[in-house]
Formats: C-alpha cells, structure tokens, sequence
C-alpha cells in the first residue's frame, strides 16, 4: 500500500507567531526515533523577521547555522534554510559548505520583493561551483513556480483556499486544456462568500464554462459538490496544484495539519508528498506520526450539507436564473 513521503518541517514559524519555543534535543530525538517514517528534515530555524535589527538578524543567523551543525552531528541531515531578511553571506556560507539541498524563504506577502530576492538567490546558486537542489518555503505561486528551477516547494495553500470558500481553476486554452503555468482564476462557491464579485452566483456564462469544465472533466465532481463539501473542495485544489506540480516540474509538498481526512484526500488524489510540523507533532499523542503514515487515524462522521431547493433562498435563485437565461451549475444535478 502507498504510503506518504513526510517532509518534516520544525514549525519554526508557527512557534514565532505563538511566541513558543521548540527545544533543538526534542527535535533531534523525535527525528532519530522515527527515521523510518520521515523522507527529509528542515533544520531547526531561528526567524529574523523584518522587525529584527541588523545585529538581531546576524545572531538569529548564527543560531540557525550552529543547530544545523548539532544536527548533523547527531546524524540528520536537515535543510538549511535562508529567509529573505538573512543576507546573501550567509547563503554564500551555506554554498562553500557544499550543502545538497538548500531551502529558500521569501516574505509570504513579499510581492516584487520576494520575486527579486529569489531571482537573486538563484543567480548567486547558478555561479557556485555546485549546484544544489533548492526547495522553496511557502511556494505555490505559479509564476515563481515556473520561472525558477525549484527542485521541490511547499505550501498550505490547498487548505486555506478551501476554508475560506474558493477554488483556483487554471486559465483554459483554446480547445479547452489547461495551462497551469499561468496565473488561475479563484473563485468563490460557498454560500458565506456570496459578497465576493467573483462569486459563483455572479460568473458571466463564459466563465461559468470554464469553471465547470474543471470541476467536472478535470476534477469528476459538480459544481454542487465543491459548494457544499469541504473535502470536494480540497479535491478539487489538490487537482490544480497537483496540475501545476507537473507544469513546473518541482515536487509539491503538501501541507498537512495532522488529519486523518485530510491524508485520505490528499492520497486519493495522487498527492503523496506531505509537508508535517514538529511543532504540531510534539503537541500531540505519541505515536500520532506512525499512524498518519499507516493512515490509521480516527476520521471524522461523515457530514454532507444537502441544500434545500425549496426554500425561499433558492427560489429566489430560480428566478434570478430565468431573469438571466443561465443553466443551472450542474447538468446532472439542476437546482433551478
């Protein structure tokens, strides 16, 4: 039976935000006991926001680089990492050090700025006189996927689009293929996200095609589905990155929040590479990771949200649809 590749990140950033600490001896014992389940490590990272000063920066630096060698004294193999605010010396130290697989962190709202200093990034790794892999922290965003050559990325954006009720669709060629190099269209489907002017309810018939021809010849599923079940939603997200994973060629490791259904979904969709949190992990029951791995863990009743096409809500639906001559969302299951 397939089994998930674990990429196991410390949680260095959710630790920051929670003003939490994560104890470096717990983190190489935890890795050491379940070498057999975990493929690839991040190192445990010291985050030099952009409020820190220039000498904060420097020792949140040093910090990170002395953890990676006590890790590798252990026997790990952790991936250093490089967040944006860090400097191009200590990226320049990590190359004469010969590491195999480097890890970038821009600014996950840089904008311009997280595009420059990653093209820069790549500009100072091309004139080494090796050339690592190099994985990206937080990378999902199609144009930097395709414009540099990640090795794999990592994201949780399959699980935040779905929580706040939209779904990314690839931008449709002429003849209906999708290019996934570009960036997709989001759309919103549920019903709390009605106010949002790209909403379902307000897509012109051009776009309402496009959109149900992912769903429905990409995805196998309807339009009703993905509005109305979380998990159709995260199907449906996991088959666009899944789509951009192949456009771009870098792996994509998923993240995961510890969750029996979340796993499910992810594996019967194709997608086997799961980012895990240490941070998350040492919070939890011993033996939490072995069983997301075996896919033993407790999964939740199913829940399905079965819209009322009688009630008032939807009547008034019907009558917008035949105001505008729209179809209905779905061909075989027609709400209007």
């Amino acid at each position: 039976m397939t089994r998930p590749r674990i990429l196991l990140d410390c949680g260095a950033y959710s630790a920051f935000r929670l003003g939490a600490t994560i104890d470096l001896h717990e983190y190489i014992t935890f890795q050491q006991r379940h070498a057999h389940l975990i493929e690839h490590a991040i190192n445990l990272d010291i985050i030099s926001g952009p409020d820190l000063d220039a000498q904060q920066i420097k020792a949140a630096c040093e910090q990170s680089y002395r953890n990676l060698h006590i890790m590798k004294d252990a026997g790990l193999s952790p991936w250093p990492v490089i967040h944006q605010t860090d400097g191009r010396d200590w990226l320049e130290r990590y190359l004469n050090d010969r590491e195999p697989y480097i890890a970038l962190a821009p600014f996950k709202h840089g904008g311009k700025s997280a595009v420059a200093w990653v093209q820069q990034s790549f500009a100072t790794i091309k004139q080494a006189s090796y050339q690592p892999r190099v994985h990206g922290l937080g990378v999902t965003n199609a144009l930097l996927m395709v414009q540099f050559p990640w090795t794999s990325v990592d994201s949780s954006t399959w699980l935040r689009q779905a929580a706040t009720g939209n779904v990314l669709v690839p931008v449709l060629q002429i003849g209906g293929k999708p290019d996934f190099r570009l960036q997709p269209n989001r759309y919103c489907v549920t019903d709390r996200s009605e106010v949002e002017k790209n909403h379902i309810d307000k897509l012109d018939e051009f776009r309402l095609d496009d959109l149900r021809y992912f769903i429905h010849d990409i995805c196998g599923l309807t339009l009703t589905e993905v509005r109305y079940s979380h998990p159709d939603r995260w199907r449906a997200l996991v088959n666009y990155f899944r789509g951009l994973e192949v456009a771009s060629g870098a792996r994509l490791y998923f993240v995961n929040g510890i969750d029996g259904q979340m796993r499910n979904v992810l594996m019967e969709c194709g997608a086997e590479n799961h980012l895990l949190s240490f941070f998350v992990l040492s919070q939890l029951r011993d033996g939490m990771l072995q069983r997301y791995v075996e896919g033993t863990l407790s999964l939740p009743k199913p829940r399905r949200v079965v819209p009322d096409y009688n009630s008032d809500k939807y009547r008034r639906h019907r009558a917008l649809a035949a105001f505008f001559r729209l179809r209905s969302y779905d061909d075989a299951q027609r709400p209007f």
